[in-house]
């Protein structure tokens, strides 16, 4: 895995491996209650229609779909149980 340049944060690390990103570090945000984690992303093809299967099925939109890096989207659901997990295309 290889440091990946394609942020325009210089403090955001995006690793990337065969020409795709696998992983980012970002730093916390500035507000009292940020704290830090790790969140497990999956790779989708439409994430619209991925988000909008997750509420019939019993999750909820921690995150609604919105632009992220490198020309990509992102959002974040949660599973009947609270299990989050990031959604990326």
């Amino acid at each position: 895995m290889n440091a990946d340049s394609r942020s325009e944060r210089s403090d955001h690390l995006i690793f990337s491996h065969g020409g795709r990103a696998r992983a980012d570090v970002a730093p916390l945000p500035i507000r009292p209650d940020a704290r830090p984690g790790w969140l497990g992303c999956l790779r989708v093809a439409n994430i619209e229609e991925t988000v909008a299967k997750a509420v019939p099925l019993g999750g909820k939109i921690l995150v609604a779909s919105r632009p992220a890096a490198l020309g990509s989207r992102f959002a974040v659901i949660s599973d009947p149980t609270g299990g989050e997990v990031g959604l990326a295309q």
